[in-house]
């Protein structure tokens, strides 16, 4: 029995991938030409301190009171690239292993799954103030995928 136990549980390979990545940064905009001038991508005016909302929801990211459109005509003074979009953590792992059939020949067996813990790895929230959607975040990285597959080597 020791003799059939070896043959099935060694000889596997386990592999894997640990990625943490921070949030980039993005720009609160008006969504609206608000200096005049026929260009788009104008930022908006940071009202109160803390941007963010108390609970930092996918539903209530970004703090809607916290900003507001730059007087017509004028650009804002707010500098680009001041919100923080959410971070991400993506563990990824592979097992494998190869059986021999006969000479020359073998079957290699794997399992892969990506994003082990299923986290929730959200984008960046929407964030010009003209879109009724503002401050949310309505996309995600994918959830846990797995995949198995058999090959044969001759």
């Amino acid at each position: 029995s020791n003799k059939a136990l070896g043959l099935i549980a060694s000889g596997w390979q386990l592999s894997g991938i640990v990625r943490r990545q921070s949030g980039n940064f993005a720009s609160v905009t008006t969504g609206a030409d608000n200096a005049l001038t026929g260009v788009g991508g104008q930022r908006a005016v940071q009202l109160l301190a803390d941007a963010y909302d108390a609970d930092k929801t996918v539903d209530h990211y970004l703090n809607r009171a916290a900003f507001g459109s730059p007087t017509a005509g004028t650009y804002s003074a707010l500098s680009p690239f001041t919100i923080l979009n959410p971070g991400s953590l993506q563990i990824d792992t592979g097992l494998s292993r190869t059986f021999s059939v006969r000479e020359g020949q073998s079957i290699q067996f794997r399992w892969e799954t990506f994003n082990v813990p299923n986290r929730l790895n959200a984008n960046a929230p929407i964030a010009a103030l003209n879109n009724a959607n503002f401050g949310k975040i309505l996309t995600a990285q994918d959830p846990r995928i797995m995949q198995f597959a058999l090959k044969y080597v001759f």
